[in-house]
C-alpha cells in the first residue's frame, strides 16, 4: 500500500498560512480564505471531489530532478515556484473531458519554475488566467496559456517564456515591466495588446502569430530572427505590431480571414504567401504601401471570390526561364523568356486598382474596363524605375460579375473586342498592344483573363477598346490683324518676325509643352501669328495647345495640319469649353462644351459667329459683313493680358510707339511696328472685358 503522510486533513475556514508536504482533501473540503495561503513544499495537492479552492496556493517543490503535480481545478491565486518540474494535472469532468486549470485572481510563475502540459501519462488541457499574471520562469508544452478575462483588462509582467500564449480578453491586455518570450505560437483572439517600446515582449525564432479581427497590437513586437503570421476568422483586419519592421523577419504570411486585410506599413514576405481573401496595400490615397515577395516560388491564391492583392505587389525573386511569375491574382503574371529579355531587372511591381479608372479617364467612359494596371521594374538600385525592357509577356485579368454591380468591371463591353492598352505619357495618347490575346472566361465565371506577348515598354495600362487620337479643327479672326474680304495681314511672317517656337510670354507660356513646339514656318506663307487654344474642365483642370493662325482664319497645328492632334499634346478625351488666347486680344470661349473623343473627330470650333461664342456679341467685335453674313473677331487691345481693356493698355501701347520691325505685344495690328493705328485699338475698345465661362 502507498503511504500518504498527511500533515493536515482539514484547514479551518480562516487559515492564515499552512505549510505541507502532502495535502489531501479526501472526501472533505478545504476552505481557504482570501488571506489564507497553502504552500505545497513536497508531493502534491489531492483535491478529491473539490474543483475550486480560495485564497492562495503555492506549489514550491525544490529538487530539480523531481516533479510536482498541479491539479487542474479552479484557483483564486496560484503561484508556481522553484526548480522541480510542475506537471499540469488531467482531472476529468462528468462528461470525461479534461478540465482547464483556471486562475481567477492572479497567476505567478517565478524563480526557475517550469509549469508544463507535456508529460507521459498525462492528458492536460489549456490554462486560463482570468486575472493579472507574472511569469519570470517558464510555461511549456503543447497546450496554451489563455489570458482571458471577460470582465476587465489584465496586466502581464515578467521576463519568462510561454510555449503557446493566447490573448482572449475583450478589454485588452496591458504589457507592464515585461520582456517575456513566446517560444512557439501567439494567438491574438480578442482584445487590444497595449505594448510600448519600453514594455514589450519577444517572439522567438521560427515562432508563429495567429491573429483574429477582434484583436490588435499597439506597437511592433520584438522578434528574435524569423516569424510566421496568419490572419483568420471573421471580419476585416488592419495590420499592426504583429508585422515586423525589419524586412527579413517575416517568413510565411497566410491571409484567410473573411473580411480581408488592409496594410498599415510596408510588408516583406520571405518564404510563403497564401491569400484567400481581399488584401489591400493602400490604407488611403496618401498612405500607399508595398507588399514585397522575395521567393522564386509563386504565391498561392485560394478560391474565395474576392481573393486578390489590391495595390502594389513587388517581386524580387525573378525567374528568366519562361516561368510565369504570379502577382496580384492567379491570372496576373509576368514572364521573361531568357535573361537577355530581363534588361538587368532585379524586381517588378504590379499596382492594380480594381473598380477604378485613372484620373484622366472619366467614370462615364464606355470604352474601358473599370480597372487600372501600373507595371514598372527596378534595376539594382531599387529607386531607379525601369520602363523600357527587351521583352516581357504579361498576363492580366478583370472581374466579371453580372449580379453585383459593385464587383463587375466588364460593364457590358464585348470581351472579344478588348485589348491591353498602354498610356504613352510623353505624348498623352493610348497605344493598343497588338499582341493582346482574346480574353477567356474563368471556370467560375468570376474573371476574364488574357495576356500580351513581347511587351517592351512598361507604364500605365487599361483594358478596353482603343480610343485612337483625338483631333480638333478651329477658325477665328483677330480684329487687329483683319484686312478685308475675310483675310488678315501676315506681315509678321513676311518680315520674318515669327519664331519657330513661340516666345516665353503670355499666353504661350501657359502651355507646359511650349519648348517642344516646333513649327514648319519655312513651308508656310500665310501665317498671321501664334495663338493658344485653352481646354477648360472642372474635373481635369485646364489644358493648352499652341497653334498657328493663318490669314483666312484657319488654325493649324505647328506641323501645318488643319486636324490638330490633341492626344499627342497630352490633352485627354473629355468635355471642355474651348477658348482662343492671343497676346493682345481678349480671349473668347465656346458657348457650349465640346465633347473631345474619337467619335467626334473633325469637329469645327467656329469663333467667327457670335452664336457659337460664350457672351455672344458682348465677347466679340463685328469686323465685316461678307455675303450677307456678319463676321466677328476677337476684341483687340488687351496688351497686358488681364482680360480687360483699360487705360493701362492704352498707356503701355503709347509708351512703346515707334518700335519698328519687331515682334511686339504692342503691335496690335501685327504690321511689324507700333504706331498710332495700334494705339487706337485700346482707346476704341476701352472697358471691354473677356467673357469666361466657369468650368
Amino acid at each position: 500500500k502507498k503511504l500518504i503522510y498527511i500533515l493536515l486533513l482539514m484547514l479551518p475556514f480562516f487559515a492564515t498560512e499552512t505549510v505541507a508536504q502532502v495535502v489531501n482533501a479526501g472526501s472533505g473540503k478545504i476552505n481557504n480564505a482570501k488571506s489564507g495561503t497553502i504552500r505545497i513544499k513536497v508531493g502534491t495537492f489531492v483535491p478529491g471531489t473539490q474543483d475550486t479552492i480560495g485564497g492562495r496556493v503555492v506549489f514550491e517543490s525544490k529538487p530539480q530532478q523531481s516533479q510536482q503535480s498541479v491539479p487542474n481545478i479552479v484557483y483564486n491565486q496560484l503561484e508556481i515556484a522553484n526548480k522541480a518540474t510542475k506537471l499540469l494535472g488531467s482531472l476529468k469532468d462528468a462528461t470525461g473531458r479534461t478540465k482547464n486549470l483556471v486562475v481567477r485572481d492572479s497567476l505567478i510563475i517565478r524563480d526557475t519554475a517550469n509549469l508544463t502540459t507535456n508529460w507521459i501519462g498525462l492528458d492536460a488541457e489549456d490554462v486560463i488566467a482570468k486575472g493579472h499574471m507574472k511569469n519570470t520562469a517558464r510555461f511549456s508544452g503543447d497546450k496554451r496559456m489563455i489570458v482571458g478575462s471577460e470582465s476587465a483588462a489584465q496586466d502581464m509582467l515578467g521576463n519568462g517564456s510561454y510555449s503557446n500564449l493566447v490573448i482572449d480578453n475583450p478589454y485588452g491586455v496591458n504589457i507592464k515591466d515585461a520582456g517575456f518570450t513566446v517560444e512557439d505560437t501567439l494567438i491574438l483572439q480578442r482584445g487590444q495588446v497595449r505594448n510600448t517600446a519600453e514594455n514589450n515582449f519577444k517572439m522567438a525564432d521560427s515562432s508563429k502569430i495567429i491573429r483574429y479581427a477582434a484583436s490588435s497590437v499597439d506597437y511592433a513586437l520584438e522578434f528574435d530572427k524569423t516569424v510566421d503570421v496568419r490572419y483568420t476568422g471573421d471580419g476585416s483586419i488592419l495590420t499592426g505590431g504583429e508585422i515586423p519592421d525589419s524586412a527579413n523577419v517575416l517568413q510565411e504570411l497566410i491571409v484567410e480571414n473573411t473580411g480581408g486585410v488592409v496594410m498599415t506599413k510596408d510588408i516583406q514576405v520571405n518564404k510563403r504567401f497564401y491569400l484567400n481573401t481581399r488584401f489591400c496595400t493602400e490604407f488611403d490615397s496618401i498612405r500607399k504601401y508595398v507588399l514585397t515577395y522575395t521567393p522564386a516560388l509563386n504565391p498561392e491564391f485560394g478560391e474565395h471570390p474576392l481573393v486578390e492583392v489590391e495595390g502594389t505587389f513587388r517581386r524580387t525573386g525573378l525567374l528568366y526561364d519562361s516561368t510565369s511569375m504570379l502577382f496580384n491574382n492567379k491570372y496576373t503574371w509576368a514572364l521573361f523568356r531568357n535573361s537577355i529579355d530581363s534588361s538587368k531587372i532585379t524586381a517588378m511591381n504590379f499596382r492594380i486598382k480594381p473598380r477604378e479608372f485613372f484620373r484622366f479617364i472619366p467614370d462615364a467612359s464606355n470604352r474601358k474596363v473599370k480597372r487600372t494596371f501600373e507595371i514598372w521594374a527596378e534595376n539594382a538600385n531599387r529607386y531607379d524605375s525601369v520602363k523600357l525592357v527587351s521583352a516581357v509577356d504579361v498576363g492580366y485579368a478583370w472581374r466579371n460579375d453580372h449580379y453585383r454591380d459593385t464587383l463587375d468591371e466588364t460593364r457590358g463591353l464585348t470581351p472579344a473586342s478588348l485589348k491591353l492598352i498602354r498610356r504613352n505619357d510623353d505624348i498623352s495618347s493610348w497605344q493598343e498592344i497588338a499582341s493582346s490575346s482574346v480574353p477567356e472566361l474563368s471556370a467560375d465565371s468570376n474573371w476574364y483573363y488574357a495576356h500580351a506577348t513581347n511587351v517592351d515598354l512598361l507604364g500605365r495600362f487599361v483594358v478596353g477598346i482603343s480610343e485612337g487620337d483625338v483631333y480638333l479643327q478651329a477658325r477665328v479672326y483677330l480684329e487687329g490683324a483683319y484686312f478685308a474680304d475675310s483675310i488678315m495681314s501676315n506681315d509678321l511672317y513676311t518680315y520674318n518676325l515669327l519664331q519657330v517656337t513661340p516666345r516665353d510670354e503670355y499666353p504661350y507660356n501657359l502651355d507646359p509643352n511650349r519648348l517642344n513646339v516646333k513649327s514648319k514656318l519655312a513651308t508656310m506663307d500665310s501665317v498671321v501669328d501664334w495663338v493658344v487654344i485653352e481646354f477648360r474642365s472642372e474635373t481635369r483642370g485646364n489644358f493648352y495647345y499652341t497653334a498657328l493662325l493663318m490669314k483666312d482664319g484657319t488654325i493649324l497645328s505647328p506641323d501645318g495640319s488643319t486636324q490638330m492632334n490633341l492626344s499627342k499634346a497630352q490633352i485627354d478625351s473629355g468635355d471642355y469649353y474651348i477658348g482662343i488666347l492671343h497676346r493682345n486680344h481678349l480671349p473668347i470661349y465656346t458657348q457650349e462644351k465640346f465633347r473631345m473623343t474619337t467619335e467626334n473627330n473633325g469637329q469645327l470650333a467656329d469663333f467667327t459667329k457670335s452664336e457659337n461664342v460664350y457672351g455672344k456679341d458682348g465677347a466679340l467685335k463685328l469686323i465685316d459683313m461678307t455675303g450677307g453674313f456678319l463676321l466677328y473677331g476677337m476684341v483687340a487691345g488687351d496688351v497686358n493680358g488681364d482680360n480687360i481693356i483699360d487705360e493701362t493698355d492704352y498707356r503701355l501701347t503709347w509708351e512703346n510707339r515707334d518700335l519698328q520691325y519687331r515682334w511686339s505685344r504692342y503691335d496690335i495690328n501685327m504690321s511689324g511696328y507700333v504706331n498710332t493705328k495700334d494705339i487706337n485699338f485700346p482707346w476704341n475698345n476701352l472697358e471691354r472685358t473677356a467673357k469666361v465661362p466657369l468650368p
